[in-house]
């Protein structure tokens, strides 16, 4: 995605682009689940702060699927457990830290030639006027 934004091409967003969509930072992320760890009242119970990337296939693809429409989470569950958790990173920091990593781990970093593929056949067959984001710099 952002080999797309620094080269000016668009993305395509699912849904009619309207969706809410809720994130977290992986450091507010590892601070939530790290009060949960050992924490006794905890054990067993389900706590939807987990996202796709640690989902099997068949959860995934409806986890994925499910946010063309809008969500709205309540972290009161884990606020019960870790009552100091605070999501604090917002997107635009959380993106430029992303971002920074990768650009000083250049072996980590790859482009999908294949999703760009069919971001500008999706683009290209839905008669899209593609716009270039300009946000990124």
């Amino acid at each position: 995605m952002i080999d797309r934004i620094r080269r000016g091409l668009p993305l395509v967003i699912h849904g009619d682009g309207t969706s809410l969509w809720t994130l977290t930072h992986n450091s507010d992320f590892a601070k939530g689940f790290v009060g949960l760890l050992g924490h006794p009242e905890a054990i067993g119970e389900a706590i939807h702060i987990f996202i796709t990337a640690f989902s099997p296939p068949e959860t995934a693809d409806g986890l994925i699927g499910d946010q063309a429409i809008s969500s709205v989470f309540d972290n009161s569950k884990i606020k019960r457990y870790v009552p100091d958790f605070q999501a604090t990173v917002p997107f635009s920091e959380g993106v430029k830290q992303s971002v920074a990593w990768f650009e000083t781990h250049p072996d980590q970093c790859t482009v999908d030639s294949e999703w760009s593929v069919l971001l500008d056949t999706l683009i290209e067959k839905h008669g899209i006027e593609a716009k270039p984001l300009s946000f990124y710099s």
